[in-house]
């Protein structure tokens, strides 16, 4: 019997955002509703309750191991938003993280700092509401707990499925050494340029992150693939430890072709493959920045205003002085 364990946790203890705890495995009982719109409102009910505006509460907590069980259930349907809504309570919003992605170790150690940082008065309202750093690690420790379990969804029927898998698990790099070659391994069985391309993406991010050695070859093959998506996430995928020519040429071009990338329909970067190109590009072509930098402006020239953050942000960092450049992310 599915989500059999729910009636052992003590749901009306924990914090919510809104909304009654107790109501929590009513809406994760739904999401194998076979009524579309039931699934949607037990979505948004979940989101509502256990993520408010990118602040997890502490009930979450006890929600994430249940939705790895739904997604790893094949008779579950719509299982793309729910390994979504996995890396949602694991991470908050990923997007922040991008591009160079992040460390377990730091991130936990940031968090511990904040904590500490915190005047009495700070850490009981946290302690009140059910929020806060301690929350936050908990939620992406339970999340990273059950992420190898993923790797078979990699060759899951469901394109969606496969997609999101491979997404969810390039952000959790204390896994690298078992995930990156599980990532390696679907390279050559995905034909459709948007997954090939979101593979790319999620075998670079994690070979950046957990600093395990990848096949260069297979992505530089890519790089001359007759779909600019995946040339695109080839060339980001590769520019951390191999800027050559032909990466900065395939960079500079998806820079500038910002409305056909947000087509592809990635997840990555909200979608904007060409502001995560110019992003890479602001961190690694530094020393070309005066080539860089006016290809990244006249990409800017072009671009729908609410896609041209990303570029405007990289821009920034590359014309200031070297000594003020800072870090670039979100």
């Amino acid at each position: 019997m599915a989500l059999e364990g729910l009636d052992t946790i003590a749901w009306s203890e924990l914090e919510t955002a809104q909304g009654d705890p107790a109501e929590l495995p009513a809406h994760l009982r739904a999401l194998r509703s076979a009524d579309p719109e039931e699934r949607k409102q037990a979505r948004w009910s979940l989101y509502g309750m256990v993520f408010q505006q990118g602040t997890r509460f502490k009930a979450a907590i006890q929600v994430i191991p249940f939705l790895y069980e739904l997604v790893l259930d094949p008779d579950t349907p719509e299982r793309g938003p729910l390994l979504q809504l996995i890396l949602h309570l694991g991470l908050g919003y990923e997007d922040a993280h991008l591009p160079v992605g992040i460390s377990s170790h730091e991130l936990q150690a940031a968090l511990a700092e904040l904590e500490q940082s915190m005047s009495p008065a700070e850490a009981a309202q946290c302690q009140e509401l059910g929020v806060g750093p301690v929350v936050d690690w908990g939620c992406y420790e339970t999340a990273a707990f059950q992420a190898l379990e993923l790797i078979p969804l990699l060759a899951d029927p469901d394109p969606l499925v496969r997609q999101m898998s491979a997404y969810l698990l390039a952000w959790f790099p204390g896994e690298g050494c078992t995930i990156c070659p599980a990532l390696e391994a679907r390279l050559d069985e995905e034909s459709e340029p948007r997954h090939l391309a979101n593979l790319l993406l999620a075998l670079g991010l994690q070979a950046q992150q957990s600093h395990h050695e990848v096949d260069a070859a297979l992505l530089r093959e890519r790089l001359d693939h007759e779909s600019l998506a995946v040339r695109v996430a080839a060339a980001i995928s590769l520019a951390p430890t191999d800027l050559s020519e032909r990466v900065m040429e395939v960079l500079l071009e998806g820079s500038g072709e910002v409305e056909a990338l947000a087509a592809e329909g990635l997840t990555w970067n909200g979608g904007d493959l060409a502001g995560l190109a110019g992003l890479v590009l602001a961190i690694h072509g530094r020393p070309a920045r005066e080539r860089v930098a006016p290809a990244l402006a006249a990409a800017l020239e072009g671009a729908d205003p609410a896609r041209g953050l990303d570029l405007t942000q990289a821009l920034l960092h590359l014309i200031r002085p070297e000594d003020e450049a800072g870090f670039v992310g979100k």
